[in-house]
């Protein structure tokens, strides 16, 4: 191994228990008052402990004690500068490094400041005449050799560099790359760094089996959120796993040459003025690096610094951070950083603030405001915190006032970058959703591809609400920015801004009345008025280029009619024809201008309205897509809306004078028609139609429903002494889960076509049969007949069915066969079934089914009488079976039946459903038990069932249920003929309301499940 290599190899080895972390070696005259001042405090600021000549007590021993000290520190720096090799100290300080190079592994990095590496290698230039003034020197030798040495180790150029700023970064980087990562953790913003490398960990695939691959991975976020950081952290932790490393800083700001030039000279450790893009591209292919790409913006730069030279070496990781996320290839590894959690944050601000992790005595509560203010970004964080340091409580109550109306400048240039980086359309979209539109629906009203750009900006989120509905989020500090982007076009005149949103700049701009071709977008909380508005008619004529108008209130306001409201005296002229967004609350008229155009229309929005109409005629609504006008109480037509061809959403609730609405649109996804109870028949065809709400529509007779994608339809909620009038239903939709149509008492004819229902129900109907079509729907599993007084047969059944609830069909007379996957059969009161044909079927249908699939298995209908097949049954609530009389070989099992008294308070079928997923419940509370001799084998016992509807019984009732035995394994062993085995079982009730009990032993056989074996 050579010189060159050992150090290098040495140079990994960090040694503990020094004193210092850094020795600087420096010719003063050339270096102290300017660079070396500017990089001692560029180490310290990073928490870095270095050491410089001046810190030596006066009257110490220079020379014992400087030995002392370089031998105490962990990694040298040698500033070779023009006139060091003029210095004996300088030289002796170097031979006395190199020899703690070669004793004790201390690391190296030389810095060469205006001067060529070639004359410190090969003592030329000013080099050759400081040697040439040493004369004779005995040391000159050594000299010599440890100066060719030290500049053959990979080290700091300034030439490579900009400006000393950027060279004493590139210093202070190369230091923490050798420093191990405990030195380093110690810094301010590496708050919470442990958690989120726990979570990175396995994405990056250090140290697993397939730590060969090559990945780029990137971390964006919005600006502020502590990407660098986090890259340097990750950088820091990991350098030392790679044969290459390099953190390339700011590289959207640089030459795609400088970044390669700078990432050749560190792999090559060559100090070059030029490099071949070929030798480059062969050093990432062959050694395993790791790369680090600051603040990337777009592919094209992503593609020019890294991905050109792509494969890289087996086991190379690219680190990249963004604001981007659409920069990456799909291969790419992708993490978002996150705003930090409370504590985190806490931490975060009292580290900059007051230089410890909790608040000083007395600052907690404004502390506390900080936090909430910042919301998790740690730029935000660390700002105002340095800005606060060592103040009064007094001036942070002024600077957290100042805040909530002019926001941190420094702050909002960070966070602008991105918004910077959008075209004029995007930003026009980003600030109409800053200023109107966080925390709203999404409504589609802007183009997904321009919403995609702002999600990959981190500019905007998207969060799931009630329902799975979608509504746009916005962090405060982004949306702070959005203003402030606003405020700053006229700062002293609001109605000069295109945007306003201040309730009393709102006011007094609608008052004045003026010609305005500036203002783009108004929102007004009418909660904030203090008496009612009353406008000209023609206000809004002269907003020549107003897109957006929303008038609002939150909540249960809309309801109180004591509010103040917008009023016109002298009625409305028109509206702005570019309108694409109209939201106002409690419109004031009976219908919109007769002069307003439309066709701009996306979004109409008109709640609680006097409307007794939209407009008249036919107009063109191709850019329409909501419309909702609930609770308009008065509204008694709606316009043809078949030229609205993008329409998805139609909220029609409350609407209770409308009585004719025609909807032939193709791409309608919602329509809620509750409580229009004048609408008489209702034909919708719309593929796409997912959600359909039609409670209480009291008039209905007729429906014809056809979509593919609806998923529920809910007819619930008819009021106690109201009657629905639907006699007819016919929907067709391959994605319906569920079908609710309990009360619907007028109810005779109903089709369903449906590839995904899993429960109908049709409970209280009049219905007199169901349509033999229902065996064809293959995953309904639930079906409830619940009341259908009419009903007098059943047609073949899906072989999906679980559960089949047929309480008070007092009118059906027979049960066709039952599927195999039936587990609840629940007939309470269906006095017209024959008890005998019914226990059969039941008996039949158990032994056919798979008894070991579900523990729990229940049916019960009306009867006074067990059926003679019964060997075993007594009045007593009590009974014991002799093992000698069953083929205890065989036995896997008990059906047992129980005749109850119609004095039984029983809980209808839907209560015994609502356990479903939990596992059924007898509604006797019933037990088993094993005895040998005097000793008890096995107990096992069913829970009483929870009552949720009480009734009494019309008859006396029969249920049917199962106990499994295959739980208990000895059974083949507790047969003897000379010990007394006996199977007992048990009824716990207070009232006698069991009457009679049988068993039929069940036995497992080759051919199935059998009651008897001959």
């Amino acid at each position: 191994m050579d010189e060159h290599q050992r150090i290098s190899s040495n140079s990994s080895s960090i040694i503990s228990s020094k004193t210092y972390d850094v020795f600087l070696s420096f010719r003063g005259e050339d270096t102290r008052l300017n660079f070396i001042s500017h990089l001692y405090k560029a180490l310290n600021e990073k928490k870095i402990k270095t050491f410089i000549d001046d810190q030596l007590k006066k009257g110490d021993k220079i020379s014992p004690a400087l030995t002392k000290t370089i031998e105490d520190s962990r990694v040298s720096i040698i500033i070779f500068s023009k006139n060091y090799a003029f210095s004996k100290w300088c030289l002796d300080e170097l031979s006395k490094i190199m020899e703690c190079v070669k004793v004790q592994g201390q690391i190296v990095i030389p810095v060469f400041y205006n001067i060529d590496p070639s004359q410190v290698r090969k003592q030329t230039g000013s080099y050759e005449e400081a040697f040439a003034k040493h004369g004779e020197d005995y040391r000159c030798n050594k000299w010599r050799v440890n100066l060719t040495t030290a500049a053959n180790i990979i080290g700091c150029d300034s030439k490579n560099s900009i400006n000393d700023v950027e060279f004493i970064d590139d210093i202070v980087k190369a230091v923490m790359e050798k420093l191990p990562p405990r030195y380093l953790n110690r810094r301010k913003g590496l708050v919470g760094i442990e958690k989120i490398y726990e979570e990175i960990k396995p994405l990056l695939k250090i140290g697993s089996d397939d730590s060969n691959e090559v990945i780029t991975f990137g971390i964006w976020g919005m600006g502020g959120i502590g990407k660098t950081t986090l890259a340097n952290a990750l950088y820091e932790k990991l350098s030392g796993e790679f044969e290459g490393r390099r953190f390339l800083a700011n590289v959207t700001e640089k030459s795609e040459e400088v970044v390669h030039k700078d990432l050749y000279s560190k792999l090559s450790g060559k100090n070059i003025s030029s490099y071949d893009p070929l030798e480059l591209r062969l050093l990432l292919q062959i050694e395993r690096v790791l790369i680090v790409l600051d603040d990337v913006t777009t592919p094209k730069k992503l593609e020019e610094l890294i991905y050109q030279f792509y494969p890289l070496g087996s086991g190379s990781r690219v680190i990249v951070t963004t604001r981007n996320k659409q920069i990456f290839r799909s291969d790419a590894v992708k993490y978002e950083v996150q705003v930090l959690k409370f504590h985190h944050s806490l931490e975060l601000f009292c580290l900059t603030a007051f230089e410890e992790k909790q608040p000083k005595d007395g600052y907690e509560d404004i502390s506390q405001k900080v936090i909430s203010y910042c919301k998790g970004v740690p730029l935000a964080l660390t700002v105002v915190g340095a800005s606060l340091r060592s103040k009064s409580k007094e001036v942070w109550e002024c600077q957290m006032n100042k805040l909530q109306s002019i926001p941190n400048m420094e702050i909002q240039k960070v966070l602008k970058l991105s918004y910077d980086d959008l075209d004029d359309s995007q930003q026009s979209i980003f600030l109409d959703i800053a200023c109107f539109l966080k925390g709203e629906l999404i409504d589609n009203i802007f183009p997904v591809s321009e919403i995609e750009v702002l999600l990959d900006k981190s500019l905007i989120t998207i969060q799931k609400k009630y329902k799975n509905e979608e509504v746009i989020e916005m962090h405060d500090l982004i949306q702070e920015m959005g203003h402030e982007i606003v405020r700053q076009e006229s700062i002293k005149y609001p109605e000069r801004r295109s945007r306003l949103w201040k309730h009393e700049e709102v006011v007094d701009v609608l008052k004045t009345n003026k010609e305005n071709d500036i203002i783009e977008g108004i929102i007004l909380n009418l909660e904030s008025l203090n008496e009612n508005l009353n406008l000209c008619y023609d206000f809004l004529v002269k907003m020549t280029n107003l897109r957006f108008f929303k008038i609002y209130y939150r909540g249960d306001c809309l309801f109180n009619k004591t509010n103040f409201n917008v009023y016109f005296p002298d009625g409305l002229e028109t509206l702005s024809d570019k309108l694409r967004y109209l939201y106002w609350d409690r419109y004031c008229l009976e219908s919109l201008p007769c002069k307003f155009c439309v066709e701009q229309l996306a979004v109409l929005i008109m709640r609680h309205s006097k409307l007794k109409k939209l407009w008249s005629g036919v107009q063109n609504l191709s850019n329409l897509k909501k419309i909702d006008v609930e609770g308009s109480m008065h509204l008694t037509d709606m316009p043809d809306l078949s030229k609205a061809t993008k329409l998805e959403h139609v909220n029609l609730c409350g609407c209770e004078s409308l009585h004719k609405l025609v909807l032939c649109n193709s791409k309608l996804k919602y329509l809620n028609l509750r409580e229009c109870m004048k609408i008489e028949s209702l034909v919708i065809h719309s593929k796409y139609l997912s959600e359909l709400c039609l409670v209480r529509c009291l008039s209905l007779t007729d429906i014809s429903v056809t979509s593919d994608e609806l998923t529920g339809l809910n007819l619930f909620g008819t009021g106690l002494f109201e009657e629905s009038k639907l006699e007819s239903l016919n929907v067709n939709s391959r994605s319906l889960k569920q079908l609710k149509l309990p009360s619907c008492s007028s109810l005779k004819e109903i089709a369903v076509v449906s590839d995904e229902i899993t429960a109908l129900k049709l409970r209280g109907s009049s219905i007199a049969s169901l349509p033999s079509s229902i065996s064809s729907l293959p995953k309904l599993t639930l079906l409830d007949l619940c009341g259908c007084r009419n009903l007098v047969s059943l047609p073949e059944l899906p072989p999906s069915l679980r559960v089949l609830l047929l309480d008070n069909c007092k009118n059906l007379v027979s049960l066709s066969e039952l599927p195999s996957s039936l587990d609840w059969l629940s007939a309470l009161s269906c006095i017209s079934l024959e008890t005998e044909m019914c226990q059969r079927l039941v008996l039949q249908h158990l032994l056919g089914s798979n008894l070991y699939a579900r523990d729990s298995k229940y049916f019960v209908f009306p009867g006074d009488h067990v059926i003679e097949e019964c060997e075993f049954h007594t009045t007593e609530p009590s009974l014991s079976i002799p093992a000698s009389c069953l083929n205890i070989s065989h036995l896997c099992g008990f059906i047992y039946c129980i005749i109850f008294s119609q004095k039984f308070p029983s809980i209808l079928g839907q209560g015994f459903y609502s356990t479903l997923n939990q596992g059924f419940s007898c509604p006797l509370d019933m037990s088993v038990s094993i005895f040998q001799d005097d000793t008890q084998l096995w107990h096992t016992r069913s829970p009483p069932a929870r009552r949720t509807c009480f009734e009494f019984l019309i008859s006396d009732h029969v249920t049917f249920g199962y106990h499994d035995l295959s739980k208990f394994h000895g059974m083949s062993e507790v047969h003897h003929p000379s010990r007394d085995v006996r199977i007992i079982f048990e009824l716990h009730e207070k009232h006698n309301y069991g009457k009679r009990f049988g068993v039929f032993p069940v036995y497992a056989t080759t051919s199935g499940f059998k009651l008897k074996i001959f």
